[in-house]
Formats: structure tokens, C-alpha cells, sequence
């Protein structure tokens, strides 16, 4: 009895055969949902990490070996809202004007991956690309008041301001990390944190999916 439950904490940490490749892929496809995140410094507010929403790829792989594989994917995000401030000059004095931001991306990414193991159920993997980002970008600045004194009333400085929306199109250098793991002999999960710089860090994607081999 005293070797039962080392003989089960053995059963769940070895690799299971079952569940391992039935053969080498050539490649595979895949679907992901995510988190993603994304760096602006044009915002002048304490937390410039904006445009937090929900992303969603698809994508495939070709192996080049049973260990070096390339992969195109494809996404878009949600849009999101962001609301921070913007400072402005009027009549030689400065001002903070509340503003709110809309953003949402898409993408093509190109990654080189190499993944570790041989045939095993369980594959960590590490990769380099580049991504090609399209973000649609809105700005709408809410109107200023300041506080005359004499009067002892509030006035308008500036009317609300709405800019028209444009798309800034990118190609930034990528890093990723995850796994994939078989819970059959060719679909499996997948996983991993995907990260784009310009810089420094520009953008963080945290992925969840499924594929299959081919």
C-alpha cells in the first residue's frame, strides 16, 4: 500500500505513448483565442499599456525537420477603449485634456520555431519572427474648462475635439514561447506568449488553441 501512490505519481509524470505522434507531421493547423496587450507612449497617463481585448488567430505550420518548423498565422483583436490624457497648449498656457482612445489591430505573423522532444506528447517551443500589424487607431478629446476667478464660474477653453480615425501599419520583430500537447495522435493543445518589440516591448499576446497535424 505504501508503494501505491508513488506508483501513480510515476503513471502521471511518464510520457504517454498514446497519446505521442503516430507519425512525423509534415505540418499542422491551428486556432487560437487570446489576450492581447500593447504599448502607447502617446498616452500621458500612469498606465500606457492599452488596448487590452480579446485576439483571434488561425494559422499553419509546415516542418522543415522533426524539430524546426515555420508558421503563418493570421488574426484580428476586439476593439477596445481607453480613456487617459492629452496635454495642449492654448494661449500659452498649458492644459490636461481627458481623452478616449479607440484601438483594434490585425495581423500576419512569421515565426521560426524549434521545438524540443522527439515524438513525445508533450512539445515545449521557442521562436522568432516578425509581425506585419495594422492598428486602427480613433482619438476623441473631451472638452477643457478652467475656473475664472473673477466670475467664479467655469468656461470653456477648448470644445470637444474628435480626430479622424487612421491605420498605422508596422513590421515588428517577435519572440514566443509555449507548447504544444497531444491529446490525440494528431490534434493537440497549444499555448504560448507571444511578444513584439520596438524598442523595448510593444506587445504581449497570451494564446490559447487547438490543431491537428497533417
Amino acid at each position: 500500500m505504501r508503494t501505491l501512490p508513488a506508483l501513480l505519481l510515476l503513471m502521471a509524470l511518464a510520457p504517454a505513448p498514446a497519446l505521442a505522434q503516430d507519425r512525423l507531421p509534415r505540418g499542422d493547423f491551428s486556432g487560437t483565442l487570446g489576450w492581447f496587450s500593447s504599448h502607447h507612449s502617446e498616452l500621458e497617463s500612469y498606465n500606457q499599456w492599452a488596448n487590452e481585448s480579446l485576439i483571434g488567430e488561425i494559422g499553419a505550420g509546415f516542418y522543415w525537420t522533426p524539430h524546426w518548423k515555420t508558421e503563418v498565422l493570421a488574426g484580428a483583436s476586439t476593439e477596445t477603449d481607453h480613456y487617459g490624457s492629452t496635454s495642449v497648449v492654448i494661449n500659452g498656457q498649458p492644459f490636461f485634456s481627458p481623452a478616449h482612445f479607440t484601438f483594434s489591430t490585425r495581423r500576419v505573423s512569421i515565426t521560426q520555431q524549434y521545438q524540443f522532444g522527439n515524438n513525445q506528447w508533450f512539445h515545449p517551443y521557442l521562436g522568432v519572427g516578425v509581425d506585419g500589424v495594422w492598428e486602427r487607431r480613433a482619438r476623441r478629446d473631451e472638452p477643457i474648462y478652467t475656473y475664472d476667478q473673477l466670475a467664479r464660474r467655469s468656461v470653456l477653453v477648448r470644445p470637444e475635439r474628435e480626430y479622424p480615425a487612421d491605420t498605422n501599419v508596422r513590421a515588428l520583430p517577435a519572440a514566443a514561447a509555449g507548447f504544444k500537447s497531444y491529446i490525440t495522435a494528431r490534434g493537440f493543445f497549444r499555448a504560448d506568449l507571444r511578444v513584439t518589440f520596438s524598442g523595448g516591448p510593444d506587445e504581449a499576446i497570451l494564446r490559447f488553441g487547438f490543431g491537428v497535424d497533417f
